[in-house]
């Protein structure tokens, strides 16, 4: 009995040295399984998986604000650049024009080529500008319809100032007054270039249709405007008495 007992008693100690040791082999097949930082499992026991992939979301991100970048090697770019290895470029489709990045296909602005622009009113197709639309005229800055547009009334250029355009026609207000030569429509009680009158000019301001003159200056004549004869040597003292030289205190000197 003891002999059969000490046989049994050898074999369970053999048999829990051997789970010991597969124990041991299993805790190391486990420890081999690391975890990264972003909790994703590498079965080769380095940084992988989840740690790679967000190495590569990093990477995409300095990529992005890499790209959004208004400085690339110490160049500003133009507006609309991009940075890449540290060069300015625009992207795909589009031209470097001075102001910024384009597509000259399409852009009226740039239509074609950078700086070319197309009349307001037009579309740019294919790098060429469109024609104006229906019922309007091509006018020098943009396509007008003359029958109604202020700046060009019943034909390019004309002017209604601060009047209407209806039907073609000019159209001032009951406080205005139509001056010719392109003026158009102008309320000469505060118009400091038609104070009172069509063409008579003020230099400071216009009050009720008169000029008048700011920090001490006196009002020579609508070539004039507003002087200091103080120190004015062509209104030395009074309007329109001239200095050889040059006016002090209002009395001409030298010459």
């Amino acid at each position: 009995m003891c002999r059969f007992a000490l046989a049994r008693l050898g074999l369970l100690l053999v048999a829990l040295a051997t789970g010991a040791c597969g124990g041991a082999g299993a805790a190391n097949a486990f420890d081999d399984t690391l975890v990264d930082g972003g909790g994703e499992a590498s079965a080769d026991g380095q940084s992988g998986g989840a740690g790679g992939a967000g190495g590569s979301a990093g990477g995409a991100a300095d990529a992005g604000a890499e790209a959004s970048r208004v400085t690339c090697a110490g160049i500003v770019c133009a507006p609309g650049q991009l940075c890449s290895n540290d060069a300015c470029a625009c992207g795909p489709g589009q031209v470097a024009c001075v102001d910024g990045c384009f597509d000259v296909t399409s852009d009226p602005a740039h239509c074609g080529s950078c700086g070319r622009a197309c009349l307001l009113g037009q579309a740019c197709t294919s790098g060429n500008c469109g024609a104006c639309p229906a019922s309007t005229v091509a006018c020098a800055d943009a396509c007008a319809d003359v029958s109604s547009d202020p700046h060009h009334c019943g034909r390019c250029d004309r002017s209604c100032g601060d009047g209407a355009c209806s039907s073609g026609v000019c159209t001032c207000s009951a406080t205005q007054t139509a001056c010719g030569g392109g003026v158009g429509c102008v309320d000469l009680s505060m118009s400091v270039d038609h104070c009172g009158a069509c063409d008579a000019a003020c230099g400071d301001a216009c009050n009720l249709g008169q000029c008048q003159c700011y920090g001490g200056h006196t009002y020579c004549g609508t070539r004039a405007g507003c002087v200091d004869v103080a120190t004015d040597p062509n209104h030395c003292g009074r309007c329109d008495r001239a200095c050889d030289a040059t006016c002090v205190a209002g009395q001409c000197q030298g010459g």
